[in-house]
């Protein structure tokens, strides 16, 4: 975003793309935490269960993807470092593994 748009907007571009950035972040935990759980385990229709957590993760990186985008169209920069997508999500998930 140029200066006269920042102007025009009337606040801190920071702010502005606060919720941008834990929205890429929850997605990008969503993706890796779907890809894990969908490996592991010795359950019933395993095939089946996982090939749908693909299908999820996949859909979540999409939207990853979109919401990247709008952040650099808004002048920022998304958030790379996987430390800041844990504590920017919001999300919570354990970081130990559970049993499936």
């Amino acid at each position: 975003m140029g200066t006269r748009g920042r102007e025009i907007v009337g606040l801190d571009v920071n702010e502005l793309l606060d919720p941008p950035q834990q929205g890429l972040c929850r997605r990008v935990v969503r993706v890796t935490t779907v890809l894990a759980r969908g490996q592991g385990g010795q359950r019933p229709m395993k095939d089946a269960v996982a090939a749908e957590l693909l299908q999820h993760a996949t859909d979540e990186l999409a939207h990853a993807g979109l919401v990247a985008n709008r952040i650099i169209q808004l002048g920022g920069r998304p958030l790379v470092e996987p430390r800041l997508w844990y504590e920017w999500s919001g999300c919570g998930y354990s970081r130990r593994p559970t049993s499936m």
